[in-house]
Order: structure tokens, then C-alpha cells, then sequence
């Protein structure tokens, strides 16, 4: 087992730079991921990165945990390389995109986020994909999940595109936690690419009562409503369609989300903040739940991993 982070926060300017590049249809978008790709990633026969071609689908796929100075960033990633968009559930990487709206041909769902460190490898990790759920052999690295001694901040991103009429339309969320173990307090911030995302997060739950989300999300709303906006609480088989919670995993179907719907808001970054009252903050650690991010129209487009700490 590899030591523990030491640091919650870790971010290259590389990682950075790669969430801001604007990203194009066709092969322009592929080119632009592809030296995103690291040695260290698992590889599959020898080589990187594992690639699916057959008449159904043409892909390519990675795990990766990249390490610098003691701290771990998990970087999943699937790029579509088939003239067709992309349906795919890779359900213990975190990443899956809506039958409704696939991954566009030549891009890529890519889903950094800090890890506490990991513990080996889950071969037993496999791809869906096609809405038929053919199925890929393939694994990932396993997360650890050690405990949180001091003021921790977390910050994860979501890149993906789909199609949006004849063009491609690019998706970046960012999504940074902060804990504050003296004031037992949280706060989240999620930024978007564009005003016309809307957003969720689940598992915020584990830190705070259901009292305290509430709360927090009806001051939200009372701010954003003049913009048609709204903040809520909603369990995932409320806030999806028939067809997506078919094709999500049932546990991230079990889940309840902070739901962001944005309406016609123009603002690009909302910040939220909760106190963090759930079990004793000198047994939280690195805890992950799922980010998804929805269409102007409130149709999911995809879902990926944040991190945030929380009690075990």
C-alpha cells in the first residue's frame, strides 16, 4: 500500500492548462487528448492506451494515478474515436454518458480527481458500451482511504462534449471542496464552462444532515431564482429519465444529489456552504461521489468523480 496524501491539493499546470484548452469536433478534438496519455497507466498487451475496435464501437480507454511529492491524482479517461458518438458505462471508473447524449466522435470524458493514495488494481472493471451493453474486460487502480488532520482542500474536473445540433459542444466542471475541521464546516464550489449547464453532486450527504442541505440549498435558491434558478435536494431516481437509470449502475441510482438546475443564469462559478456535522472530523477521509452534468435542457450528459472529505 502506497503512503497516504499528504496534501489534499494536488494540480499540475499541465492539468490546469488541459481543462481551459477550448475543444473542437472531428480529429482536432482526439489530437488535442492525445498526449494526455502517460506510460504509467495500466497498460493492456503491453501496451497503451487500451483500445476497443470492433463494428460497434472504436475507443480508446485509460487508468491512471499520477504522483508528485507524496500526492496522487486518479485520472480515468475514455476518447471516442469511432465516426459514431459514444454510449459507455465504465461503472468503478465513475464514467458514463447518457444513451440521450453520447460522447461526440474524436473527444474525450476525461475525470481528474485527488485520491488519498491507492492499493492495487481491480481487474475486475469492465466497460459497457453500445446501448446494447456489449462489454469490454478491463481495470482500474484501487483508491485508499486514509484519515484528514488538517484543513483540506479538493479540487476535481469533469471534461467531456456532446453533440448539440451540427456542432460539438464542449463541457468543463470544476468542482473544489474545502473542509475546516476547527469550524467543522465545508464549503463547495463548481464551476462551469458555460451558462447553460446545470449540475449535481451526490454523496454530501455523509458530511452533513439533511436538515443542513436543505437549508443551504433554499438560501441558494432564494439568490438564484430571479434567474430562474433553483437549488434542491433530489434522489437520482427523480432527478433522471427511464432510460438513463436503466443504464446507470444501481448504486449510483441509490444516491441522493445537491441538484443545481441553473435555468437562465449567466453566472459561471456557485459557491455553497454547509457545517460538516456528521461523526467526528478526526475520522474523515478522501471520499469520492459522483459529479454529473446535464444540458440546458435538464437531459444528462454525463457523470464523473469528485473528491471531497468525510467521515468513513
Amino acid at each position: 500500500m502506497l503512503q497516504p496524501l499528504q496534501k489534499a491539493l494536488f494540480y499540475t499546470a499541465f492539468l490546469i492548462a488541459a481543462a481551459l484548452v477550448p475543444m473542437t469536433a472531428g480529429a482536432e478534438c482526439v489530437s488535442q487528448m492525445e498526449d494526455k496519455y502517460k506510460p504509467s497507466a495500466l497498460k493492456c498487451a503491453g501496451k497503451w492506451p487500451c483500445e476497443v475496435k470492433d463494428q460497434y464501437g472504436n475507443f480508446t480507454y485509460q487508468t491512471d494515478v499520477e504522483t508528485v511529492g507524496g500526492d496522487f491524482t486518479m485520472n480515468n479517461m475514455i476518447c471516442n474515436r469511432d465516426a459514431d458518438d459514444l454510449t459507455v458505462n465504465w461503472e468503478k471508473a465513475g464514467l458514463t454518458t447518457s444513451p440521450l447524449n453520447g460522447l461526440t466522435s474524436g473527444c474525450c470524458l476525461t475525470n481528474p480527481h485527488p485520491i488519498p493514495g491507492y492499493d492495487g488494481i481491480d481487474y475486475d472493471a469492465p466497460i459497457l458500451y453500445t446501448q446494447s451493453g456489449r462489454t469490454r474486460d478491463a481495470s482500474v487502480y484501487k483508491e485508499d482511504h486514509p484519515k484528514a488532520d488538517e484543513v483540506q482542500t479538493m479540487e476535481s474536473i469533469l471534461r467531456t462534449a456532446y453533440r448539440l445540433k451540427d456542432s460539438v459542444k464542449e463541457v468543463v466542471i470544476r468542482v473544489i471542496t474545502k473542509l475546516f475541521p476547527q469550524d467543522k464546516w465545508m464549503t463547495v464550489t463548481i464551476e462551469r464552462s458555460s451558462s447553460d449547464l446545470s449540475f449535481a453532486l451526490g454523496s454530501l450527504w455523509r458530511v452533513t444532515s439533511e436538515k443542513s442541505l436543505l437549508a443551504a440549498s433554499a438560501k441558494m435558491t432564494s439568490v438564484l431564482k430571479k434567474e430562474g434558478a433553483e437549488v434542491r435536494l433530489q434522489p437520482v431516481t427523480q432527478a433522471l429519465g427511464q432510460r438513463d437509470l436503466k443504464w446507470l449502475p444501481k448504486r449510483m441510482t441509490d444516491d441522493t444529489l445537491l441538484m443545481f438546475r441553473m435555468g437562465k443564469s449567466p453566472r459561471r462559478t456557485i459557491k455553497i456552504s454547509f457545517p460538516a456535522n456528521k461523526g467526528s472530523i478526526r475520522d474523515y477521509g478522501i471520499k469520492t461521489g459522483v459529479l454529473m452534468v446535464f444540458d440546458n435542457k435538464g437531459a444528462l450528459i454525463s457523470t464523473g468523480r469528485y473528491s471531497f472529505f468525510g467521515p468513513k
